[in-house]
């Protein structure tokens, strides 16, 4: 938020300069992209999903949320319940951390308006403001099973479609534990009627094997070995969308939506003009990145993005 709010208080000039996307910055590009795209309705399910009728999600749950700041950021629509899971010492962190930035906890509210049921300050004169309409942190282990009843006694409506997002998350945890959490998610507790979606990435099998097999010489950038060696497992790669979707369907999630590596999401990227400048086309991309330009190429094999609706 801070960097943000720095980015603005720039002359024009340098506001319309156009800078590299890091590896990073693209994934999060992307994952804003396509949370805004679920709580409109658009870029869920696949082909013959069931959720046409349904309407728009207005819950997010946002698995090892972190230090993440959406809800403070992006432009939500109205009434969003915002929720996050992480180990209890990440949320102590990030409560105060927010606090140390003047972040709102509660949505805005008039003077008199009465108090926020998180604790969180008044935010008429916040200097970050809720963009959300209620913000909890759920302290959990996602490697354990039950979050889901916690979410519920939190405030989640099971009866509502929601929007589930992990991001950086599901590399760290087994392919058990990764099949649990999905599975969980879509209804063991009856928690995602259809029009739910699932907004994730992974690493990919064929990075880990890689990693395995070449031991400390392997290299990843910008993710240290050290960081890369605590990886537990990997999905399909982004061509063989076949092969996640069977993975994904035998989880409850039976509607495949988007499915990228990183290259493919710069070009899109690329063409929507971010990181300054305008009317770029997906041949800049090369010039651009930190990381593969190439769809399917080398690097661009060992992560991918996928999007996917009951």
């Amino acid at each position: 938020m801070a960097a943000q709010e720095h980015h603005q208080q720039q002359p024009p000039a340098l506001r319309r300069r156009r800078f590299c996307y890091s590896n990073v910055g693209v994934r999060v590009w992307w994952f804003d992209q396509q949370l805004l795209a679920a709580l409109r309705g658009a870029g869920g399910g696949g082909r013959g999903s069931s959720d046409a009728a349904a309407p728009a999600p207005r819950q997010v749950v946002v698995f090892g949320a972190g230090f993440d700041t959406r809800p403070w950021r992006l432009d939500l629509p109205d009434g969003v319940s915002w929720f996050e899971i992480d180990l209890p010492e990440i949320i102590d962190a990030k409560r105060h951390r927010l606090t140390d930035l003047h972040a709102s906890l509660g949505p805005k509210r008039p003077a008199g308006g009465g108090g926020n049921p998180d604790g969180g300050a008044v935010a008429a004169h916040s200097r970050h403001p809720l963009r959300a309409a209620s913000w909890a942190a759920l302290s959990a282990d996602l490697q354990r099973p039950g979050w889901a009843a916690a979410l519920v006694d939190a405030g989640l409506d099971p009866s509502r479609p929601t929007v589930w997002v992990a991001e950086g998350l599901l590399m760290y945890l087994t392919h058990q534990q990764s099949a649990a959490l999905l599975h969980e998610a879509a209804g063991e507790w009856a928690v995602s009627p259809p029009g739910s979606r699932l907004v994730m990435h992974n690493s990919t099998q064929e990075l880990l094997d890689l990693r395995d097999s070449h031991g400390a010489g392997f290299q990843y950038g910008p993710f240290p070995h050290d960081l890369v060696a605590t990886w537990k497992s990997g999905f399909p790669t982004g061509d063989a969308a076949a092969a996640l979707a069977s993975l994904l369907a035998a989880t409850g999630w039976a509607q495949m939506g988007a499915c990228r590596g990183r290259a493919g999401i710069a070009a899109e990227a690329c063409a929507a003009g971010f990181g300054g400048g305008e009317g770029w086309g997906a041949e800049a991309v090369a010039e651009r990145v930190d990381f593969e330009a190439q769809p399917d190429v080398g690097q661009d094999r060992w992560a991918v993005f996928f999007t996917a609706g009951k």
